[in-house]
């Protein structure tokens, strides 16, 4: 039994990944040539307006999306940054000392100092 589904090298988690990456080129000379690439292979299956152009990215060949990756991976930075967090206290001295401290967190402590008579 012969199947009518073609097989795709590029699933659709794929090709929305491609997508997404389209939002991170700025260069309009990059999106015209990705832009031309489509085209040619989608032909008239393309519509435009005043907010942009659309496709369906399922509707892509193969070669097309190669072709759209290599020009998307050759010109968009896929290095992640980490942020970092380290916790630095206010002070190195311990909390009998009010520096570092917050206005409510003062206000905390001379409560507790009112209540213990210290």
């Amino acid at each position: 039994m012969e199947s009518n589904k073609k097989n795709r090298k590029y699933d659709s988690k794929y090709r929305k990944k491609i997508a997404e990456k389209f939002n991170k080129i700025k260069d309009k000379e990059i999106l015209f040539d990705i832009y031309k690439i489509i085209r040619k292979d989608l032909k008239n299956k393309i519509s435009k307006n005043n907010n942009g152009v659309f496709f369906d990215m399922n509707k892509l060949s193969d070669d097309c999306i190669e072709k759209i990756s290599e020009i998307l991976d050759d010109n968009i930075d896929n290095t992640t940054s980490e942020i970092k967090f380290s916790y630095i206290p206010y002070s190195s001295q311990n909390y009998e000392s009010e520096e570092g401290l917050s206005n409510k967190d003062k206000n905390i402590l001379k409560k507790c100092k009112k209540n213990i008579n210290i």
